[in-house]
């Protein structure tokens, strides 16, 4: 007879939600803290450092007579929103995939 304790399941549905609300949360619900803590280290840098290039799009939208053309500004915009949105999506497949191997036993 074996000392193993069951492996509790994991929601692959719970776990791409966490990370799709915030990239790492669903790596701590799988038990990756580290990978989660470096998901959610990039989240925040990509966040803070896309901050005022986000400021200088959305005052050119929203008072364009007003606001500084800073061409520049609108193409950091787009960079850290794409690699927001990459993050984000690896974030939530490796978390639905890791849950579906805990579930599976392959973890």
């Amino acid at each position: 007879m074996t000392d193993e304790a069951p492996v509790k399941k994991k929601s692959p549905l719970i776990a791409l939600v966490l990370s799709g609300f915030v990239p790492g949360f669903g790596q701590f619900y799988t038990r990756q803290p580290l990978k989660g803590i470096i998901l959610l280290v990039l989240y925040i840098a990509i966040t803070v450092l896309g901050f005022e290039p986000f400021q200088t799009v959305f005052q050119a939208v929203t008072s364009p007579e007003t606001a500084v053309q800073d061409k520049d500004a609108f193409i950091l915009f787009f960079v850290y929103t794409m690699a927001t949105l990459v993050l984000l999506l690896y974030a939530m497949f490796d978390a639905f995939s890791r849950a579906n191997k805990i579930n599976s036993g392959a973890a």
